[in-house]
C-alpha cells in the first residue's frame, strides 16, 4: 500500500503542525458518524487500538485506521486531499473550512 498527499494536503497540514506543536495524528473513520473522514488529533489525546495500522505518514504524521477496514477496502494507493468542506467538530482542523479525504 502507497500512502500520498497533494500539494493541498502538504500545505494544510504544515498549517496544522504550526498551530499544534503537541504533534498530530490522523485518523481515517470508517463509521457511520463521520463518514469515512479523515480526522485530525493531537497525539496525545487520540489512544490507538490493538486493531489500528498505520497506512504511512505524511510530514511525519501517521494516518491510521482499522485493520479491518485496510482489509476490505484492497486500496493499493491512497492519496490524501484536501476539500472545502467544514470538517468533523471532533477534528482539530475544524474551523479551518476545509477537511482531509482519502482518495483512490
Amino acid at each position: 500500500m502507497s500512502l500520498k498527499a497533494s500539494k493541498a494536503a502538504y500545505a494544510f497540514l504544515k498549517e496544522l503542525k504550526e498551530a499544534h506543536k503537541e504533534g498530530l495524528i490522523l485518523y481515517h473513520s470508517c463509521g457511520c458518524c463521520e463518514g469515512g473522514a479523515v480526522l485530525v488529533y493531537a497525539k496525545g489525546n487520540f489512544k490507538l487500538g490493538d486493531s489500528d495500522v498505520c497506512l504511512g505518514e505524511i510530514e511525519g504524521v501517521g494516518l491510521y485506521r482499522q485493520a479491518t477496514q485496510e482489509q476490505a477496502q484492497n486500496a493499493v494507493s491512497l492519496t490524501l486531499d484536501v476539500k472545502p468542506l467544514e470538517g468533523s467538530e471532533f477534528s482539530l482542523s475544524y474551523g479551518y473550512g476545509k477537511s482531509f479525504y482519502l482518495r483512490p
